[in-house]
């Protein structure tokens, strides 16, 4: 918890200068006015709600409410908004998606991936990463990147994957599948400043929770396992967190993605064998995922 503007400055965010006038007018005046404004603005609340819908953006919720709708029923019983797929199943997911998952959720979500793995093959690695590695209490989503020290191997795991899993009638609706990730495809429960644009197959799901039968969002990042460190990192750390990475790391001549750390000036791809060496590269202690928060 901060407490003293003191706090502020030993955060681990690379950036902290955008907290301080939030605290400083929290320790003067008990509260922060502009936190305070917009939560008394029924208009952004009802925004907020429009974008909450998977597949539904900011452009999207405000033209809705343009249109004048308020309500989720008034655009699902709307004439004529044309809806696309993602907005549909957004709509109709809504309800389940809406449900924050507790910690026991998401590792029972992980369990039962992680032997369903090891039946399509041993060797694949899992790692559980976005809000759960970060020690949140709640999730709306479960990220998760899989990888295979077999080179080649991740050039059909996706595929095999999602087959294994639809056969077992865990995932219900493939919501999205390729390798980059619009905007419109990243969903409520993050945004496409850390890692939307990188080049790792992945696959957006709606999965049953197997002991609730609630759906779940789950997204399968596959990465090759030679950058499997730097996919690791692109999916951990929090939104303005991998922003703010980013900005670091080309202010040192870098420029981070998922799938790789590559020099400005070169384009050459720098090896990276583990978290640990990435943060000893941009001359920056070692950050624990439960850290990245910013």
């Amino acid at each position: 918890m901060v407490r003293y503007l003191g706090h502020v400055r030993r955060l681990h965010c690379i950036l902290f200068v955008r907290r301080h006038k939030q605290v400083k007018q929290f320790n003067v005046l008990g509260h922060i006015p502009e936190a305070r404004r917009i939560d008394a603005d029924d208009r952004f609340h009802i925004l907020a709600m429009f974008a909450s819908v998977y597949g539904v953006g900011h452009v999207t919720a405000r033209l809705w409410y343009a249109h004048g709708h308020r309500t989720l029923t008034d655009v699902m019983d709307s004439n004529s908004e044309k809806l696309n797929y993602l907005q549909e199943k957004g709509l109709e997911y809504h309800q389940d998606f809406s449900q924050k998952m507790s910690r026991a959720d998401v590792e029972e979500l992980i369990r039962y991936i992680r032997q369903g793995l090891d039946v399509l093959d041993p060797g694949i690695t899992l790692e559980a990463v976005g809000g759960y590695s970060r020690g949140k209490t709640e999730n709306g989503d479960l990220d998760v990147v899989i990888s295979h020290p077999n080179a080649g191997r991740e050039k059909t795991l996706l595929a095999d994957v999602v087959k294994h899993f639809q056969n077992e009638g865990f995932i219900l609706d493939v919501m999205y599948q390729g390798q980059s990730s619009p905007v419109e495809h990243i969903g409520p429960n993050k945004q496409s400043g850390g890692h939307g644009f990188d080049k790792l197959d992945k696959c957006f799901a709606a999965v049953r929770q197997p002991s609730t039968r609630t759906l779940r969002q789950v997204d399968f990042i596959i990465s090759p396992y030679e950058v499997l460190s730097c996919a690791l990192i692109g999916w951990q750390g929090s939104t303005l967190f991998e922003r703010d990475l980013k900005r670091w790391c080309q202010s040192r001549g870098y420029k981070f993605y998922s799938h790789g750390l590559f020099r400005i000036k070169t384009g050459e791809k720098i090896e990276v064998r583990s978290p640990k060496q990435f943060f000893d590269i941009l001359g920056l202690p070692y950050l624990d995922p439960t850290v990245r928060n910013c």
